[in-house]
């Protein structure tokens, strides 16, 4: 695989949620990306040679060698096909008519010092130590874990968050991961290091990009692209009185299909807290964060009572794919399984263990029996109650 391949000048990528649109400017074109190839050209645009962005994926997915060089050499094979990638020259750059990005401050080396604060959480079988060097880092941070905190563990990973002369650097067991130059960025690092490192612990299947609520028996699926508003639609039906398993990811356990649940803070963008401000009033008060992609959100500590009362994964009642219209009525429609074979997997992250016959076979037979539809709807409330009368008549049909 070729190492020498770098981001086309004039190409520019632009984050939607968990997903990008590439511009060439040069051909005036958009090309849609999904969430991995968004990665991988970050990965790329930030440096990386191919080598490094394959063991980057490694790390951040738990795939292995091989799956991360079929999704780098695939997305490479496109965006060369469209002109997208250029080979690296030793020829000085021309000058960016845009602004230069942001430079993200490095850690460097780890370095031994005195925690100000430590905080014990555990997200599925992940059991997770933070340290802070401040007590500012632990109050922007603490609030949106507080309700996966654990007893102390000897066992497990340690995230040290630490001030540096360049700003904030975070460290897994020592090694740096990210770094940001304020303290309202610091929270989003922090959740997404959970969320990586619990996904890495946990065996899965797939990993699809969903909203998951559900009760002490099962659970229903909200996958949707990005700007769906499965996220809000989610906040929504846990104060209806749901369990609150995620709003971004679904992992789906291998010949079960059964869902874990995965209860990190909801991620409400700040353009969309009047949505939900009458049923969580404390969306108003709480701080807003910068993620790195720019984006301004606020994170929803999730009620305790909606928490699921163990990590061992529901089984699936049903699949709902929202799309939020403005003005739009309530429409549920059920799908054909092979359209909605095909969303599940538009919206699916990642695959962690290699397809073959039986994988596939074992798919096809889940969707074949769990019901789905489509929902596009305008009102929040009539959302609900839709989802809330499809989880019902789904769960009394399965028994």
């Amino acid at each position: 695989m070729d190492q020498s391949i770098r981001p086309a000048r004039g190409v520019r990528l632009y984050y939607l949620d968990d997903a990008g649109v590439l511009f060439s400017e040069s051909a005036q074109e958009l090309h849609l990306l999904n969430t991995m190839a968004a990665v991988i050209w970050t990965l790329l645009d930030e440096g990386h040679d191919a080598r490094e962005t394959v063991a980057a994926l490694q790390d951040m997915y738990a795939l292995d060698e091989a799956r991360a060089r079929d999704f780098v050499s695939s997305a490479l094979a496109q965006w060369r096909r469209s002109r997208l990638v250029e080979e690296r020259s030793g020829a000085p750059a021309t000058p960016a008519i845009v602004p230069p990005p942001i430079v993200q401050p490095t850690g460097g080396a780890w370095r031994e010092f005195i925690a100000a604060e430590e905080r014990h959480y555990r997200l599925l079988s992940s059991r997770l130590t933070l340290r802070f060097s401040s007590e500012a880092q632990a109050h922007t941070v603490h609030p949106i874990l507080q309700h996966l905190e654990a007893p102390a563990s000897d066992a497990g990973i340690v995230i040290d968050v630490v001030d540096t002369e360049n700003g904030i650097a975070a460290y897994r067991d020592r090694e740096f991961h990210a770094g940001c130059a304020r303290l309202d960025e610091l929270a989003p690092i922090v959740k997404s290091l959970l969320w990586r490192t619990a996904v890495h612990d946990q065996r899965f299947f797939l990993d699809i990009h969903a909203g998951v609520v559900g009760n002490r028996n099962a659970c229903i699926l909200l996958p949707a692209a990005a700007g769906s508003g499965e996220s809000t639609l989610t906040a929504a039906l846990v104060h209806d009185g749901f369990e609150y398993y995620s709003d971004e990811v679904a992992l789906l356990e291998e010949a079960s299909f059964n869902v874990y649940p995965m209860p990190l803070a909801i991620c409400i963008k700040a353009s969309g807290v009047e949505a939900l401000a009458e049923r969580f009033p404390q969306l108003r008060r709480l701080p807003v964060h910068r993620r790195g992609d720019g984006k301004d959100v606020i994170y929803l500590p999730p009620p305790r009572e909606s928490l699921p009362s163990s990590n061992e994964p529901s089984p699936v009642a049903a699949i709902v794919f929202p799309r939020y219209t403005a003005g739009a009525a309530a429409s549920l429609e059920t799908l054909r399984k092979p359209e909605a074979l095909k969303r599940l997997m538009d919206e699916c992250l990642v695959v962690s263990i290699p397809l073959d016959a039986s994988k596939v076979g074992a798919l096809v037979r889940w969707i074949e029996k769990t019901p789905c539809y489509s929902l596009s709807y305008g009102s929040t409330e009539t959302a609900v109650d839709a989802v809330r009368s499809t989880f019902t008549a789904s769960v009394a049909y399965k028994h």
